[in-house]
């Protein structure tokens, strides 16, 4: 991490020339910011000292999970011939600032909270572009790139990163992008247009709801018999004549054999009855007899219960590419209301023998998808929206969870459909990139 930083490190072959100065910024930052955990954070230049503090920091202590040190571990077994700061890259960065936002604090004050979902910004740009998936990337997350990338440089006191973003930033390929943006963001703040706007629609609605009251006031004044309604006389007793209405349900005579009548009582005499649960009214029958056992079976259900079918589908999608036979909702939503399936969420084998899963697929993927809505920061009127989705993968043949994990990518837009949107689409590009094997 001592070589010289470089904004003309070469990149891969096949990409556009935006592509290689995106790509090349976010060389340098990767470095840099490696250089800044290392010296600053774990206080130690020397290779044999700082890997065991890292890996150990890897270590989610408030939901008790390893999976970032496992990775970690397992990518230095890969790569033997590698050293170890070669292997500090972006998949560890986002879950570090996460799991040790005291010691960030120092540098980045209460805004070390929102380090983790600058890093994952980044991270996202970061694998559009290495994976040639930039038809994707809009000129926004370009801007959000650099803004993120530059307020982190700026924390840290890293001069040397920040003109190195800056010159590359005034080259023909992004000098344009970030004039237009500059443009819509002048446009878009004019005080005056705002806020005559603003009063203008607020004064005409208050216009329109005072004559609205108004008018239901006369009409109800003229037509409403208030003086019956608040009279001192109460209405004539209505008497029913006709047959006694129906004891209620368990109680009443009924027939005996001998000819009798007796009346039955709810309570103990009527015994209990043991719930019992149909399994199989949560399986899309559909499916099954359409598709056979496959290999993978994704089902992602969104935090109101219901199936987020185009998510489920492209998840699928992404084990097929990997030679898997998959298909999608295999569970009926109707499932996520029932208190089996947290426990399917968390392996239980009961449940995934109830439901006879290996039955019908190898390998359950579960995933559950949650959103959240923020105003936009950088522009007025734009919306965040940060998508998590947490998955678990279980295994039909040992009934337990072969691997578990849970990734967040944000959405930036000017409505919280496209917002969600784009954050959905950045998802599926961070789990095509680390997850798309079993």
């Amino acid at each position: 991490m001592d070589e010289e930083i470089n904004e003309h490190e070469p990149v891969e072959e096949g990409m556009t020339d935006l592509e290689k100065d995106v790509y090349g910024a976010l060389k340098i930052f990767r470095k840099s910011f490696g250089e800044f955990i290392i010296d600053k954070l774990l206080h130690s230049k020397n290779t044999d000292k700082w890997e065991p503090d890292f890996r150990k920091a890897l270590y989610d202590k408030n939901e008790n999970n390893d999976y970032l040190q496992k990775k970690w571990i397992k990518d230095i077994n890969k790569h033997t011939n590698k050293v170890h700061t070669d292997l500090l890259d972006y998949q560890y960065f986002e879950g570090f600032a996460e799991y040790n936002k005291n010691l960030f604090w120092p540098y980045f004050n209460e805004q070390a909270m929102n380090l983790p979902a600058w890093l994952g910004e980044i991270t996202y740009v970061r694998n559009t572009v290495a994976h040639f998936n930039s038809d994707y990337l809009k000129e926004e997350d370009i801007v959000a790139l650099w803004n993120n990338m530059g307020r982190i440089a700026k924390a840290i006191d890293d001069t040397k990163l920040l003109n190195s973003l800056n010159n590359i930033k005034e080259r023909v390929t992004l000098k344009e992008i970030f004039s237009n943006h500059s443009n819509k963001k002048n446009s878009n703040e004019s005080p005056v247009s705002v806020k005559s706007g603003f009063l203008g629609s607020k004064i005409a609605r208050v216009i329109f709801w005072v004559i609205i009251s108004l008018l239901v006031f006369g009409l109800c004044y003229k037509f409403v018999p208030w003086k019956q309604l608040f009279s001192s006389k109460l209405p004539p007793k209505i008497i029913i004549i006709g047959p006694p209405p129906p004891p209620p349900p368990g109680h009443g005579p009924v027939k005996t054999h001998s000819g009798g009548t007796n009346t039955v009582k709810s309570g103990n005499n009527t015994g209990k009855m043991a719930e019992q649960t149909d399994y199989s009214s949560y399986i899309n029958s559909s499916l099954t007899s359409s598709s056979g056992k496959v290999d993978v079976s994704v089902t992602i259900f969104e935090d109101g219960g219901s199936i987020e079918n185009n998510l489920s589908n492209s998840i699928a999608g992404i084990y097929s590419k990997s030679g898997e036979n998959a298909n999608f909702g295999l569970l009926k939503s109707i499932f996520a209301s029932k208190p089996g399936f947290q426990d399917l969420f968390e392996g239980n084998s009961d449940i995934i023998d109830k439901l006879k899963l290996s039955d019908y697929t190898k390998n359950m993927v579960v995933g559950k998808l949650k959103y959240k809505y923020t105003p936009g920061t950088l522009a007025s009127g734009t919306i965040i929206c940060t998508a998590t989705l947490s998955m678990s993968i279980i295994s039909t043949s040992t009934k337990s969870i072969s691997k578990s994990f849970e990734i967040s990518a944000i959405g930036n837009d000017v409505t919280e459909s496209d917002a969600k949107e784009t954050a959905l689409q950045k998802l599926l590009i961070i789990y095509g990139d680390q997850h798309s094997s079993l």
